[in-house]
């Protein structure tokens, strides 16, 4: 095992482009990888499978929260994203071997999630994703329908040109790309500048997005849920260009509303269709992404 020494600031950026750089490696390449980079940043040890510690005690509760941060950043967008679907064992050993880190840092990555409502756990079972029955998926958009039209009110009235001009960007491809849709709502609901009803929005967000991501429904059902989405976006970026906090609040609580019902709806033709079986993918064991949980 190699040391060499890194700052607090430059180990935390580290952190992220690993992440984001070698999630897909296989242990020996991420490894080498690691290695190269070491070289030339310093910070922290390499262990030979690709495990990253912290070269001096003093330094190790920081190294474990930053590994945390990075396993718990991985498995919470994979969720988000459903590329770890509902009710899948979150298993810690494999997750430690995949995402590079010990099993301390996915442990405490779990709890976070599991603190956070994304993941459950019961004893002798260990921790799976949750998984939400309908009407804890609309209590939590109820949450929302009550709370962004109030972030909205207050958004109107100090949103900057710089956020206006970014959701102008986003605007085009708000409507049927989920990213941009999560995007162009949270740009709008960061510039209300509520920090309480931001935590509290971004715990419903995170805990239902994942049930929002299903399965394909009919063409033209998307077709019509995606140009609504996109006319809803639209008048509610000219209200806040306007100023109009009250028009802001009344289109966001509607949106939601739309929304909500949208998903009732995708419910009732869910429930008309025979089940489909594990083998038939509706819970997968192996994550798109190369996650092995």
């Amino acid at each position: 095992m190699r040391h060499v020494h890194l700052s607090r600031k430059t180990r935390a950026a580290l952190m992220v482009i690993l992440r984001k750089k070698t999630r897909t490696l296989d242990r020996a390449t991420r490894a080498t990888v690691l290695s190269i980079i070491l070289n030339r940043l310093g910070g922290v040890s390499v262990e030979p499978d690709g495990r990253l510690l912290s070269s001096h005690t003093e330094d190790k509760a920081l190294s474990r929260t930053t590994l945390a941060d990075t396993a718990y950043a991985a498995i919470r967008d994979a969720i988000l994203s459903r590329q770890i679907t509902a009710g899948t064992h979150l298993k810690q050993l494999k997750l430690a071997r995949e995402l590079g880190v010990d099993q301390g840092a996915i442990r405490e990555a779990l709890a976070r999630l599991v603190a956070k409502g994304l993941a459950t756990h019961k004893p002798n079972r260990g921790v799976r994703v949750a998984r939400l029955d309908h009407q804890e998926i609309e209590d939590l958009y109820r949450v929302r329908q009550l709370l962004e039209p109030l972030t909205m009110e207050a958004a109107a009235a100090h949103i900057t040109e710089r956020e206006l001009a970014e959701l102008h960007d986003i605007l085009p491809r708000s409507g049927d790309d989920p990213l941009a849709n999560w995007k162009f709502h949270w740009t709008a609901i960061k510039a209300s500048r509520r920090v309480q009803l931001i935590n509290f929005l971004t715990q419903a967000w995170e805990i239902s997005l994942p049930y929002v991501l299903r399965e394909t429904i009919d063409t033209e059902t998307v077709s019509s849920a995606v140009n609504l989405d996109h006319e809803h976006h639209a008048t509610l970026l000219a209200a806040l260009e306007r100023g109009d906090g009250a028009e802001a609040a009344r289109i966001s609580a509607m949106h939601v509303q739309k929304s909500l019902e949208g998903i009732i709806s995708r419910w009732s033709l869910a429930d008309s269709r025979p089940a489909r079986s594990a083998e038939s993918g509706a819970w997968r064991e192996q994550s798109s992404d190369g996650l092995s949980v």
